[in-house]
């Protein structure tokens, strides 16, 4: 099979990954692996769904043509480990590790502890490795996700795109009680993830985190914070280390600061390459409303006077304050200034007034208008460009459509009567 490119496992014997598995089973995979060494030299893919153990993957470096590999591993706390395996793989582009389990809590690992306490490792002898990562994505649990931030620290990796997916298949309630962590899985570490991204690989491009289905009905008694959960105290200064940066998603993640994502969206215009941008926080039930403090529309109109390249925002905003007037009508811009070039807005209104009538609507379509006069698409999942472009594009309450259905459509009235007004003052 020397043409043989891609190589999928979607199953192995359950205790292949055990020390003590039965070494037919270990000399079977080491065989497999050791054949496609010797036999397939343009091998270029390598996914496996089953447990792998560690000596299997320490393997995986025979076959330097491998550009895209993603491995399940039964535990992400030998995350290390496997990086340390997959370091001096030159042609390795994309690396996807996933865990089948959760960890329940982060160990007692010395820099780890020094980075939440708000220090960096750059004083410490880098564990360079030849791999240049298009993109690095961890499945599994919050205390991983920062485990894999800081074994790229740790190893100066350099990696393009970072997608941390903290997975509902983590079973959480399966660990010992006197093992459990009172993070909920460690996702109340991500601004600590955020803030050594931007410390120690500040010529990152994409960045999206999120949380599928996390456990809404337990969240206000799990999330317990504590020490390491505080916001570094260089948080937001350090995201303008970010210079490189084109799309930022964070979905479905709780913020124990309350106006976290007030805070950071400040900032974001000033990032002179951000092109997409999905801040969804996680409310948390039962908690006080008003510990979730989100940004209102006027945050909205930076990203126009800083001219932030920005093309697409999906974001949470606070509907219960009044809509802003334009401070200018919408009218047809001068030929040297086209406008702001945003073509997707999608926006969560929440807490909205149950007020919002016809006139509200008309304001709301003249405000965001008059700031982006070339806008496409207010509705995701209408629009078939913006799924094949966009990065995660989560679905909006059914009563938000039906809202901005009707928003989009009264921003296409006013952009069509810009244009007849233009045509007809170039016929005069």
């Amino acid at each position: 099979m020397p043409n043989l490119r891609e190589v999928i496992i979607y199953h192995l014997e359950e205790d292949l990954w055990a020390d003590d598995a039965r070494a037919s089973t270990k000399d079977i995979v080491t065989s497999m692996i050791m054949f496609f060494s010797f036999n397939n030299p343009s091998l270029k893919k390598f996914w496996s769904a089953a447990d792998l153990s560690h000596t299997t993957v320490s393997l995986l470096p025979r076959i330097p043509s491998l550009s895209d590999v993603k491995l399940t591993l039964p535990m992400l706390s030998s995350l290390d480990d496997a990086l340390s395996a997959l370091a001096d793989m030159p042609q390795l582009r994309d690396l996807t590790l996933a865990s089948s389990r959760g960890q329940s809590s982060l160990g007692d690992d010395a820099l780890i502890a020094q980075l939440l306490e708000g220090g960096n490792p750059s004083n410490r002898q880098a564990e360079n490795g030849q791999m240049k990562l298009n993109s690095l994505c961890i499945e599994s649990d919050g205390f991983s996700l920062f485990r894999a931030a800081t074994s790229l620290a740790r190893r100066k990796l350099d990696v393009r795109r970072f997608i941390g997916s903290i997975s509902r298949a983590i079973p959480l309630d399966t660990f010992d009680d006197r093992d459990w962590d009172p993070l909920v899985s460690g996702v109340l570490l991500i601004p600590h993830l955020l803030r050594l991204l931007a410390h120690q690989i500040p010529t990152i491009r994409d960045i999206l985190l999120d949380w599928e289905h996390p456990p809404l009905e337990t969240l206000a008694d799990d999330l317990v914070p504590d020490a390491r959960t505080q916001i570094p105290n260089d948080f937001f200064d350090s995201f303008s280390k970010f210079q490189s940066l084109r799309i930022l998603s964070i979905s479905n993640v709780p913020f124990i600061m309350p106006d976290f994502t007030v805070r950071l969206v400040e900032i974001l215009p000033d990032l002179p390459k951000l092109r997409s941008l999905c801040l969804i926080p996680l409310h948390i039930p039962d908690r006080d409303p008003d510990h979730l403090i989100l940004p209102t529309l006027r945050c909205l109109r930076p990203f126009v006077t800083q001219k932030s390249p920005i093309r697409h925002i999906t974001i949470a905003l606070d509907f219960s304050v009044p809509i802003p007037t334009p401070e200018e009508p919408a009218s047809t811009p001068p030929h040297d200034d086209p406008g702001h070039g945003l073509k997707w807005l999608f926006i969560e209104p929440m807490n909205r007034r149950p007020d919002l009538n016809d006139a509200d609507r008309v304001a709301l379509a003249r405000y965001l208008d008059g700031l982006f006069p070339k806008l496409q698409c207010l509705t995701p999942h209408d629009d078939k460009n913006s799924l094949n472009i966009l990065p995660r594009v989560p679905t909006l309450h059914s009563t938000s459509l039906s809202l901005w259905r009707e928003v989009d459509r009264l921003v296409k009235s006013f952009q069509r009567e810009r244009t007849e007004e233009a045509a007809l003052c170039d016929t005069i």
